[in-house]
């Protein structure tokens, strides 16, 4: 299983920054002065521009207040458009006068919005084999919107701006040691990460400021577990806990496809110095060696390829995007040949090359 505390440096490692070598029981690392205010300010100015142009996605934002949501139709207008496109605003006056008296403001799905949040959500889902999704949380009130509360799911929370007092409760089903704390509090602080497990009580205070932080939620490995337990309950047989193999041959036969079009290169034919190539799979593939050959499979198709491009299909299926010239430098291919390779992949729906 996975260890949600573990994944919050793996989302600092996504992000490009040094990770700490221990985290405590609820693990959190300020990363202020490890060179993420960049990173930072990038996806910042993302969720800025999701707010701003939400489109038909405003059905993703959400306001809270005192654990209650605000009806829509006070802060958010709609009209039909030509062709009976749905298009639709916030009434910001509205929302200002609500969030700084204490409301947040909840924009669900965020990454859906932002090319940069996508690709660190999709970096993340390599690393916990699962689907991540991002949540972006809005306040400059006081006192906390949402009272105090568990989730279904386990999140990773990124402080983007300002500060927001966090309090974490120990869940009752984990075992206590001698001197060991019932409950966190801590004031996170611009690039804060604080990792909470499924079922912990939480609650979030706004304390007068403007804040806005990040929920990278997920649920570890797709559901396999609780597939093998209702099939155990099926059939009358206890079913063994699944190895890290099983859970990634199980994921490498889902069809999830990450979003992002080949569009100029399925067409051209063409691969130029500017490409972007990352994997098409949304969730991790398998590759193995068999005698002269590489085995691949993803999204329940399997391909075969000469070992030569054992290099290249590794380091693609890291799931981080690569550039054409980092891609070529880990490649054992001439450019020609990696060329023919990717235009290969893209018209398989192997890989998406972007730029």
């Amino acid at each position: 299983m996975i260890d949600v505390h573990d994944v919050a440096y793996a989302l600092v490692g996504a992000l490009g920054l040094p990770t700490a070598a221990q985290l405590e029981t609820t693990a959190l690392t300020s990363l202020d002065d490890c060179g993420s205010a960049t990173a930072l300010a990038d996806i910042c100015a993302g969720s800025w521009s999701a707010l701003e142009r939400p489109g038909a996605l405003a059905t993703n934002v959400r306001l809270i207040e005192r654990n209650r949501e605000v009806d829509p139709s006070k802060w958010r207008r709609s009209r039909v458009g030509d062709g009976e496109i749905v298009h639709t605003e916030l009434k910001y006056d509205f929302i200002h006068r609500v969030v700084s008296a204490g409301a947040s403001l909840v924009v669900g799905h965020i990454d859906e919005h932002n090319y940069a949040l996508r690709r660190l959500c999709e970096s993340l889902e390599y690393i916990l084999m699962t689907r991540v999704w991002a949540n972006c949380y809005i306040a400059s009130g006081t006192g906390s919107a949402f009272g105090s509360h568990s989730d279904n799911h386990d999140a990773i929370i990124l402080q983007l701006a300002g500060r927001k007092r966090w309090t974490v409760h120990r869940r009752e089903d984990t075992a206590t040691v001698s001197g060991a704390m019932s409950k966190l509090s801590v004031l996170m602080t611009p690039g804060c990460c604080l990792a909470i497990p499924a079922g912990t009580d939480h609650e979030v205070e706004a304390i007068g400021e403007f804040s806005m932080h990040l929920t990278f939620g997920f649920v570890p490995v797709a559901g396999l577990a609780d597939e093998l337990a209702h099939a155990s309950v099926l059939l009358g047989v206890n079913a063994p806990s699944p190895e890290s193999v099983d859970i990634r041959d199980y994921l490498a036969h889902l069809p999830d496809r990450r979003s992002g079009s080949s569009f100029p290169c399925a067409v051209s034919g063409s691969v130029g110095p500017d490409a972007r190539i990352r994997w098409a799979s949304r969730l991790p593939p398998t590759i193995t060696s068999v005698g002269e050959q590489i085995l691949v499979v993803t999204r329940g198709r399997k391909f075969r390829f000469a070992s030569r491009t054992g290099p290249v299909l590794r380091a693609l299926a890291e799931g981080r995007e690569f550039s054409w010239g980092a891609l070529l430098e880990r490649s054992t291919l001439a450019a020609e040949e990696l060329r023919a390779f990717v235009k290969f992949c893209v018209a398989n729906d192997i890989a998406i090359c972007q730029g």
